[in-house]
């Protein structure tokens, strides 16, 4: 795919990939680098499945209306090591917002593999800061 000046935007797909049919060209060139540099795609991985809820207005500490509900932590996974449990609220990673699950596979590229973050976490109505180490999300 082209824009109107010529440049390359993006490669088209017979899937629809995040509401587009389209890989833009920015995500497709870095995985063309890590597959010359690394012989295959990187990707973070936390152990966490998300849902993006709705928060109430009491349990809004900064104001935000949205953010992920921890719906399964997976087993010796860096979440589960850093103690996230399911039923916590992920509001953001490293001051990222997260309010929709892309919004933390955006956040866990290839150059944060094997980097500590920090998950800023609603349990029981207080707020806590949880440090992860960001694995490398296994093959296959």
């Amino acid at each position: 795919m082209f824009d109107v000046s010529g440049r390359l935007t993006g490669i088209a797909t017979a899937a629809v990939i995040r509401g587009f049919g389209a890989i833009p060209a920015s995500i497709a060139w870095a995985s063309v680098e890590q597959v010359l540099t690394a012989g295959t795609p990187r990707r973070g991985f936390v152990g966490l499945a998300v849902h993006s809820v709705e928060l109430p207005e009491r349990q809004r500490p900064d104001g935000r209306e949205r953010a992920l509900l921890v719906v399964a932590v997976t087993s010796a996974s860096p979440a589960d090591t850093a103690g996230v449990m399911v039923g916590d609220v992920l509001l953001d990673v490293d001051g990222h917002a997260t309010e929709v699950p892309d919004d933390l596979l955006d956040l866990l590229t290839d150059r944060r593999v094997g980097q500590q973050v920090t998950a800023r976490i609603l349990r029981g109505g207080a707020v806590r800061e949880v440090p992860l180490t960001v694995a490398e999300r296994a093959r296959g």
